[in-house]
Order: C-alpha cells, then structure tokens, then sequence
C-alpha cells in the first residue's frame, strides 16, 4: 500500500514538473514552418466586430498602417502578460499602428472581462473568434499567444508563435520610427 501512495506522489511531482517548466519557458527559438511560410504573403481579407462599438472592420480598412492581430485567451498566462506588452506599443504609435486583439475565449464575456483590465487607446480593437474561424482557417494558430505582423500595404512581414519577447517589442518599435 505505501508504495502505491508513493508511486502516486512521484507520479503527481512529475506532472507539476513538466507543467511548471512547460509555463515558465519561451517556445524553442527554432521558427516554426507557419512562421517562414506566412511571411511576404497578402493578409487574407477578414472581418471582425469590435467589442467596444460594435462595429464590422475589414483588416483591409487598416491597409496603410502597421496592424498586429493578437490571438490570446483569457485563460493562458502568457497571453496575459503579452497583452500589456502589446497594448503599451500601441500607445506609444497612435497613428502608425493598430491592434486587433482577437480572443479565443469560450465566450466573448469572458474575453471583454480580462480586457477590461487592459488600457485600452482609440488603436486597439478588441473582438471575439467565435469559433476561431480567424485564427485557425485563415492564419493556422493553435497555440496562444500567436501575433501576426502585417505591414502597411498588407503584406504579412512576420509570425510570432508565443510570447513576444523584448526584442521582438524592440523591433516593432524601431520598425515604427
């Protein structure tokens, strides 16, 4: 009996382990193939409704700026902390740059909770992959955080799968200047 508690401890230890060290480290810095793949590609054209307004957007109507479309959840850590990293580069270039942050949450309620919390400027747009129709038959995400570069014109300059480190903060910014 006290070795079957014991194999069920280690068991349990080993479970939190791979679980902590799976939260606390970046995806390998090897590119993903969407990652290569995405990129010098025309954005396909979508819609999304944002939460704020309520209004339908075209990503084409942000054709002449930098946009940055943000698949996260509520729910995942790293797109919690990704989310004030991201919503900072958009105040700091109002007119250069937008934000789509498109939630992947359960429901849209869920999504506009957490983004309540968020300092939200006249660039950000928040909305709500329903049925993440955007992030997986359109960019093919399916880990969060993903953050899709487009530059001015629409074409996708680049595809960060996970947490967007600082130097990718600091290129966004020097991209911008």
């Amino acid at each position: 009996m006290r070795y079957k508690i014991l194999l069920l401890v280690l068991i349990f230890v080993a479970c939190v382990g791979a679980a902590l060290f799976d939260y606390t480290h970046r995806y390998s810095d090897a590119k993903d193939p969407d990652e290569v793949t995405l990129a010098g590609q025309t954005v396909p054209n979508f819609t999304f409704k944002n939460s704020e307004d309520g209004k339908v957007y075209h990503i084409t109507d942000f054709k002449n700026k930098t946009v940055l479309v943000n698949f996260w959840a509520s729910w995942c850590p790293p797109c919690r902390r990704e989310s004030h990293k991201l919503t900072a580069i958009a105040k700091k270039h109002p007119h250069d740059l937008v934000l789509v942050m498109l939630s992947e949450d359960d429901t849209e309620g869920k999504a506009l909770d957490f983004a309540r919390s968020l300092p939200i400027t006249a660039n950000v747009y928040i909305a709500w992959d329903g049925r993440i129709h955007t992030a997986q038959n359109i960019f093919q995400t399916y880990r969060y955080p993903e953050t899709i570069i487009i530059q001015p014109g629409g074409k996708i300059q680049r595809k960060i799968i996970g947490e967007i480190s600082d130097q990718d903060v600091a290129e966004i910014h020097a991209a911008l200047h």
